[in-house]
């Protein structure tokens, strides 16, 4: 399915066809949050940060937001 988009997020075109209700079509016993996760570890940050953009300017933010909180001390 990956090969059909130019970037993953192209396959998120709808809520009717987002990556779970495909795989929902081809799998029924496919479980959102166990195999999604699953597939995440298999494919690996690297990989995931370098085919999407918008995910990885997410961890860049919360990355940011924890050597701040580094740099000032701060604790939880």
């Amino acid at each position: 399915m990956r090969e059909q988009y130019d970037t993953p997020k192209g396959i998120n075109d709808s809520p009717q066809t987002a990556p779970s209700k495909r795989r929902l079509s081809l799998h029924a016993g496919y479980d959102k949050i166990w195999n999604g996760s699953l597939a995440a570890i298999d494919i690996g940050l690297e990989v995931l940060r370098a085919e999407c953009p918008l995910f990885n300017g997410w961890l860049c933010s919360l990355e940011q937001l924890s050597d701040m909180r580094r740099r000032n001390g701060w604790k939880r």
